[in-house]
């Protein structure tokens, strides 16, 4: 994460840097500066990549929806989520291992897990 960040933050600096290197090339007839303005472009989109690549598991996200009526979304859930547990079920014990890091895990009866952004309601409902 804080890689990330860093790379983020660079991205940004190689942007302005790369505002005023096209400036000042547009500006001067010098090769310099339009091979300096090169190396600029190359290396914010190298690092466009790195954040682009970075940001998704390569190896594929572990996703457990362990219990009964438990719901568990690796990315992000566009509507809403609604899942309804028995009491009887509910008040079972699940032991379940966590997920590895990056994995979404909804670990109990009735639980709801979102790895992204959920932008509808979440209901769980437990029956009698």
């Amino acid at each position: 994460m804080v890689r990330r960040s860093i790379a983020a933050a660079a991205a940004v600096v190689i942007a302005a840097v790369t505002g005023l290197a096209t400036n000042l090339a547009t500006d001067s007839s010098g090769w310099g500066w339009w091979t300096g303005l090169a190396v600029l472009v190359l290396l914010g989109a190298g690092l466009q990549v790195y954040l682009t690549w970075s940001s998704s598991d390569a190896g594929g996200s572990t996703v457990t929806a362990a219990g009964p009526g438990s719901i568990a979304v690796g990315g992000s859930a566009r509507g809403g989520l609604r899942t309804k547990v028995a009491a009887g079920a509910a008040s079972a014990a699940h032991a379940v291992a966590p997920a590895p890091q990056g994995g979404v895990t909804a670990a109990g009866p009735g639980a709801v897990a979102v790895g992204g952004d959920a932008d509808g309601p979440i209901d769980t409902e437990i029956t009698a």
